[in-house]
């Protein structure tokens, strides 16, 4: 188990008044098993629980809809309201640097790219149709 050792509330020694927490081991990473329960525990009350389970829906949701939808504004919409979803969910995830860089470079940055480059689009789309020759005016030989 990597080292880890499993010890019972009574036996592990209270630190400067802490209360006592029992450690589990998940690889190389020992968590407060409380951190895990849902249902109690100081950390993560029911509310929090109940508010990550629906980010983690309404995530997917919006990335289903981004890939899914026909409009490619609709989409670049979608794609940047994801993204600062996802900077929640790694502030969420106590990650404030990569949640920093998520908004700045994958929603701010990208988002705005991507905005750019459908006005471009549609732009020289317009340019083509009104450069395209009108049938009526063409010269038969």
């Amino acid at each position: 188990m990597h080292g880890c050792t499993r010890r019972s509330l009574a036996s592990m020694p209270a630190r400067q008044g802490l209360p006592h927490e029992r450690r589990e081991c998940f690889g190389y990473l020992h968590i407060p098993v409380h951190q895990f329960s849902a249902w109690g525990g100081d950390t993560m009350s029911l509310l929090s629980f109940a508010f990550d389970v629906l980010l983690g829906f309404v995530l997917l949701w919006l990335a289903w809809r981004a890939l899914a939808s026909p409009d490619l504004f609709r989409a670049i919409v979608l794609f940047i309201a994801f993204g600062l979803l996802m900077a929640l969910a790694w502030v969420r995830l106590d990650a404030p640097d990569i949640a920093l860089a998520e908004a700045a470079i994958g929603t701010g940055l990208t988002g705005a790219l991507l905005l750019a480059a459908l006005t471009r689009l549609e732009s020289k789309s317009d340019a083509e149709s009104t450069h395209e020759k009108d049938p009526e005016t063409e010269v038969h030989h």
